[in-house]
C-alpha cells in the first residue's frame, strides 16, 4: 500500500483522495442558517503555497550534504512545499495560520529514515550541530504538538517516519504483532486483516495517523470500552534518544517496579523517537452493530450510559450527545434521498411525538457492538431491556450503519465551514461521574457567555465520548461566526477560557488529543511531579534536542 495516500494536502485536513461538497449535505446548511444566520457554500480554498511565508532556512550546506550522505537525495527534503507540509499540525488554530500567509516557525528540513540505525545516526549529526528534532507521524496534531519550535538550538529538523511502516511479526498464538512506528491506521488494519485480526483503535484521525502518533499521545479510539486506549494494547515498544535505543520488556505483566511504558507513553517526542511497538491484537469481530436510541433528554440518557459502563456489560461503543448535538447531528443529517427513507423518517417522527420527547429535547445515544453474532444478540437484549425502561426508543441499525460510514467525517466539514469564515473547532476533557455535570455546566457557561459577550450567536455541541466505571470523556464541538478583523486572537481568547474552565472544574485538560503546545500550562502535575519528569528528560535528551517546547517548558 501506497503510504502516499494517507498524506494530507498543506492546507486542510484530507487529501484529493477526500473531496468533500455540500450538494449531497444540505442540512449542514440548513443547520448553519439555523443558528447563525449564515448561508454557505462550496468555497475552495484559494492560497497557492507561493504565498506562503516560511521563515528562511539558515541550514549550511555542509549539513545538508551530511544527511543526503546518510539518507540519499531522496529522503531529504529543504523544499517549500515539504517545509510547509511539516510545519503545522491540523487544528483550527493551524488552519488559521496557513490562511493568515505567514507562518512563524518551520522546520530547516524533513528527513525519511527507513531504519532505526539511521535514525541513530541522525540524532548523532543533530546533537553534534544543535539541531532539533521534530518527530512525525501523520501529521494530524490538533494541539501544536509538531509545531517547528527548536528551543535553543540552532536548527530545527523534521524526522517523518511513513516509511518506516512495516508489520514485522504477527505472533498469532499470543495475538501480539509487533509494528514499526510509521504505520497509517488503514494500512495497519489491512494488514492486520489480512491474517484475521484488528488492533481494534480507530481515533478520528485513524485515516491520517500513525501507530507512533498514538501512542506519543496517549491516543483513544472510538470502541476504546471493548479494545480500550492506546495504552491497553501496547505490550512493549522501542524508543531512539540521544542516549541510545531503549526497550522495554515484552511480557503481560511484571511486577519489577515502575513500568516504563507508563513513562513513555504520551510522552510526545521529549523522551526520544518511538520506532516500533509489540501490540495487542485481537481476532476481526464477526458482526458489527450499532445502534441509534432516542432519550427524553441528555440527564437519562448520561445514567443510562454511566450504569452501563459500571455494569458487566461490555459493548464497543457508547457515545451519547446531548440536546444541543443531537438537534445539530439530526439537521445536519438531511440529505437527498430516496421517498421511502423519507417515510421512515415521517414514521419515526410522528412515533417520538407519540412518545412525547421533544424535537430539541431528545439526547441520542449510539451503542457499538462488535463480537459473535450469539455475544451480540444477547448482549443487545440485556442493554436494550434496561434502555427501554428509562424511556429510550431504538431507532435500530441503519442510523448506526451511517454512523460508521462517515465517522470520520467532522474535520472535512470544519474546513468547508472554514472557508464560509465559520468557526469550528473541538476539545475535550475528563473528569469522575460525580463530577461530569459541574464540567458540562462549567465549560457550556464560560463559552456561552464569551460569545454572547461578542454579539455572537454561538452552537456548543457536547457528546460523551468514552466512558469508564469511574467517569466520562466530554467532547464539546463549538460552531460560531469568525471574528473578521482578527481570527487568530478571536480563537486564543476562547481556548484560554475553555482551559481554564476546565482547570477551574478539576477536569482533565485532555482526555485523548494530547498536551503539544496548547495544552501544556494546564497540566495536572504538582511541583515534585514536573521536577521528575524534567529529570527523566534531562537523562535522555541530554542536548535538549528532542521535540523542544512540547509537553513542558
Amino acid at each position: 500500500m501506497d503510504s502516499n495516500k494517507f498524506k494530507m494536502d498543506w492546507w486542510r485536513w484530507g487529501n484529493s483522495n477526500q473531496i468533500f461538497s455540500l450538494k449531497n449535505k444540505p442540512g449542514i446548511s440548513l443547520y448553519t442558517k439555523e443558528v447563525l444566520n449564515t448561508e454557505i457554500h462550496d468555497k475552495q480554498f484559494e492560497k497557492k503555497i507561493k504565498d506562503i511565508k516560511l521563515p528562511a532556512s539558515t541550514l549550511p550546506e555542509t549539513i545538508k550534504n551530511k544527511f543526503i550522505l546518510l539518507l540519499g537525495h531522496d529522503k531529504c527534503h529543504f523544499d517549500q512545499h515539504e517545509r510547509i507540509t511539516h510545519a503545522l499540525g491540523k487544528s483550527y488554530y493551524d488552519m488559521l495560520k496557513i490562511r493568515s500567509s505567514t507562518i512563524k516557525y518551520a522546520p530547516d528540513l524533513i528527513l525519511y529514515p527507513t531504519t532505526v540505525g539511521q535514525i541513530q545516526e541522525i540524532i548523532q549529526v543533530c546533537n553534534e550541530n544543535k539541531i532539533a528534532i521534530i518527530p512525525f507521524g501523520g501529521g494530524s496534531s490538533v494541539v501544536g504538538g509538531i509545531d517547528s519550535r527548536k528551543g535553543n538550538n540552532n536548527y530545527s529538523c523534521c524526522l517523518d517516519l511513513s516509511l518506516m511502516n512495516k508489520v514485522l511479526n504477527i505472533d498469532k498464538e499470543s495475538m501480539l504483532a509487533e509494528i514499526e512506528a510509521g504505520i497509517f491506521g488503514p494500512e495497519l488494519e489491512e494488514k492486520l486483516n489480512k491474517e484475521g485480526f484488528t488492533l481494534g483503535h480507530f481515533p478520528q484521525s485513524f485515516e491520517f495517523s500513525t501507530l507512533g502518533g498514538w501512542i506519543a499521545t496517549r491516543s483513544s479510539g472510538q470502541n476504546s470500552i471493548l479494545y480500550g486506549g492506546i495504552e491497553k494494547l501496547v505490550n512493549s515498544m522501542s524508543i531512539v534518544n540521544p542516549r541510545g535505543v531503549l526497550k522495554t520488556f515484552n511480557t503481560p505483566r511484571m511486577a519489577v517496579g515502575p513500568n516504563m511504558n507508563e513513562i513513555l507513553l504520551g510522552s510526545e517526542g521529549r523522551f526520544g523517537i518511538i520506532s516500533s511497538a509489540t501490540m495487542k491484537v485481537k481476532p476481526i469481530p464477526k458482526e458489527k452493530k450499532y445502534i441509534l436510541y432516542i432519550f427524553p433528554d441528555f440527564d437519562t440518557a448520561r445514567n443510562a450510559c454511566r450504569e452501563l459502563a459500571q455494569s458487566n456489560l461490555h459493548p464497543a461503543m457508547i457515545r451519547v450527545s446531548d440536546e444541543y448535538e443531537t438537534h445539530a447531528l439530526l439537521t445536519m443529517s438531511k440529505s437527498k434521498e430516496s421517498m421511502i427513507k423519507n417515510i421512515k423518517k415521517v414514521f419515526v417522527k410522528n412515533y417520538l411525538k407519540y412518545k412525547k420527547i421533544g424535537p430539541k429535547k431528545m439526547s441520542a445515544l449510539m451503542l457499538g457492538l462488535e463480537g459473535t453474532k450469539k455475544e451480540n444478540s444477547k448482549l443487545y437484549s440485556e442493554i436494550n431491556k434496561a434502555f427501554k425502561q428509562k424511556g429510550a426508543i431504538s431507532t435500530g441499525t441503519s442510523a448506526g450503519n451511517k454512523w460508521l460510514q462517515d465517522r470520520f467525517f467532522l474535520p472535512y466539514i470544519r474546513d468547508i465551514l472554514l472557508n464560509n469564515d465559520i468557526l469550528l473547532d473541538t476539545l475535550e476533557t475528563a473528569t469522575s461521574w460525580s463530577n461530569l455535570q459541574n464540567l458540562y455546566d462549567s465549560v457550556q457557561s464560560s463559552l456561552r457567555a464569551y460569545f454572547k459577550e461578542n454579539n455572537n450567536n454561538a452552537s456548543i455541541l457536547t457528546h460523551i465520548s468514552h466512558s469508564y466505571s469511574d467517569g466520562a470523556s466530554l467532547y464539546f464541538t463549538i460552531i460560531a461566526k469568525q471574528d473578521k478583523i482578527d481570527p487568530i486572537k478571536q480563537w486564543e481568547n476562547m481556548k484560554q477560557i475553555a482551559n481554564n474552565s476546565i482547570k477551574n472544574a478539576q477536569g482533565a485538560i485532555s482526555h485523548h488529543h494530547g498536551v503539544g503546545v496548547d495544552h501544556k500550562n494546564f497540566t495536572p502535575w504538582d511541583k515534585l511531579s514536573s521536577k521528575i519528569l524534567h529529570n527523566i528528560s534531562d537523562e535522555l535528551d541530554s542536548p535538549k534536542i528532542m521535540n523542544p517546547e512540547k509537553l513542558f517548558q
